[in-house]
């Protein structure tokens, strides 16, 4: 009986930390609001929330030209490929050519 109610009041104790947010007075001190992590508080303790935005769009919008560029790669090699079996074809011919005008 006593390790069900040990059980019982750890259940509530993590419950409690559940309900119990991490709240952030901004550095103004114009108001207090819940953060949802350490990292969270930080950003939002020193206002640092425009600069955040303005990293996670600078990252986007990296990883958009990241991926236009393998596109591009991509394309390019193929292209070198069609163009060298086209050169070796166009050889071959010229060879083939060249041997019945001799």
């Amino acid at each position: 009986m006593a390790q069900t109610s040990n059980t019982n009041s750890s259940s509530s104790t993590s419950a409690a930390k559940k309900k119990n947010p991490l709240y952030v007075v901004n550095k103004k001190k114009k108001f207090v609001e819940p953060a949802t992590s350490i990292l969270d508080y930080w950003v939002k303790r020193w206002g640092l929330n425009d600069v955040v935005q303005m990293i996670q769009t600078y990252v986007k919008e990296i990883l958009k030209q990241l991926n236009s560029a393998s596109f591009i790669h991509a394309f390019l090699e193929l292209l070198q490929k069609k163009m060298n079996e086209l050169i070796k074809v166009l050889n071959q011919l010229n060879r083939f050519s060249l041997k019945k005008n001799s």
